[in-house]
């Protein structure tokens, strides 16, 4: 049986004309170049994604060190490429915690953790998502490739 199945896809080409043969392999060419241009989509997302949880794991730290910080304490507070400028806690019962939107509203420091780990989640899920949706092009590709050795 599987030698009949093969046979009938190499006879997929007979009977055609080569202006058909060209059309339809122009037509493999172009889903497989489609199919190579959203895995690089995908790809970037699930680096983005896996930059976010990163963000999301220092976030939790930096909130979990400042358990012990008083108000009006002096720190260090960083800005970005390993940067820092000091200053004055205000308030250290209190995290302005970044709903979207340029939008932040105080939190308590569990509840901050809480809403990150809610986010972490959120972005785990959405990278399995974009896993799963990479697999299935994946295979798609391949059987591309398989066709087009046939």
């Amino acid at each position: 049986m599987p030698f009949e199945k093969k046979a009938e896809k190499k006879n997929d080409v007979v009977g055609k004309s080569p202006e058909e043969i060209e059309e339809d392999l122009q037509r493999r060419s172009m889903q497989f170049r489609i199919l190579q241009a959203n895995m690089q989509i995908i790809h970037e997302r699930r680096r983005a994604l896996s930059m976010r949880l990163r963000e999301f794991e220092e976030t939790k730290q930096t909130i979990s060190d400042m358990k012990g910080v008083k108000s009006g304490s002096e720190v260090l507070m960083p800005i970005g490429s390993g940067n820092f400028v000091s200053g004055k806690v205000s308030d250290a019962e209190k995290v302005l915690v970044g709903v979207g939107g340029g939008i932040a509203i105080k939190k308590s420091p569990e509840d901050a953790l809480k809403f990150l780990d809610e986010r972490a989640a959120e972005a785990k899920s959405a990278m399995q998502e974009l896993g799963m949706q990479f697999a299935q092009m994946e295979s798609e590709l391949r059987m591309l490739q398989s066709e087009a050795g046939k």
